[in-house]
């Protein structure tokens, strides 16, 4: 009886073993994955050289914001889920539809981390007449990722990928004058 008794204790302590093993063998596995450093906002001054996504149809699309041709480049972030979004999408509506936007020198793009099909609807339904650029594979371990954290926003990009303005939504004349002083 007494060799019963040590015999489960025996397989009591082995299987507590195996188990800590298991659980110290998933959090280094876990910590592995992490960047091993912090991934740095993207900040008015920095530069972003382009932003890879697709495009409606699943499209596969690189922006790129240093151009030879001198042009700047405005992302409109948005998510289709973002209710800030709602009350901001008919302004961009007449924003992307009036003559200011004619600009040659000026590319406007909707961006997002949703779906293809989700962000091509939502700018459907508005009537936003750009193209809508989803990059749903963005991680956080990505720098570009923290360009979705607030919704709705919009950022300028000269012509060498150098963020230069960003703000709510909302602000579009300040974006415009920020165009403006490029």
């Amino acid at each position: 009886m007494k060799s019963t008794q040590w015999l489960n204790a025996l397989l009591f302590v082995l299987l507590v073993g195996i188990g800590g093993q298991s659980v110290l063998a998933v959090s280094r596995a876990r910590q592995a994955s992490l960047p091993s450093e912090p991934v740095g906002d993207i900040v008015v001054g920095d530069t972003l050289l382009a932003l890879t996504g697709s495009l409606e149809g699943n499209v596969p699309a690189t922006i790129r914001f240093a151009t030879d041709a001198g042009i700047a480049t405005v992302l409109y972030v948005f998510h289709p889920d973002c209710v800030h979004c709602h009350a901001v999408a008919p302004e961009w509506a007449e924003h992307l539809s009036a003559d200011h936007t004619n600009r040659p020198k000026v590319r406007r793009i909707a961006v997002t981390n949703d779906s293809v099909g989700a962000a091509a609807a939502y700018a459907e339904r508005f009537g936003w007449d750009v193209d809508v650029l989803s990059v749903e594979k963005l991680t956080p371990a990505d720098r570009e990722f923290s360009l979705f954290f607030r919704t709705p926003w919009v950022f300028v990009f000269d012509s060498v990928g150098v963020l230069r303005f960003e703000g709510h939504g909302r602000r579009l004349e300040q974006m415009i004058h920020a165009l403006d002083a490029l």
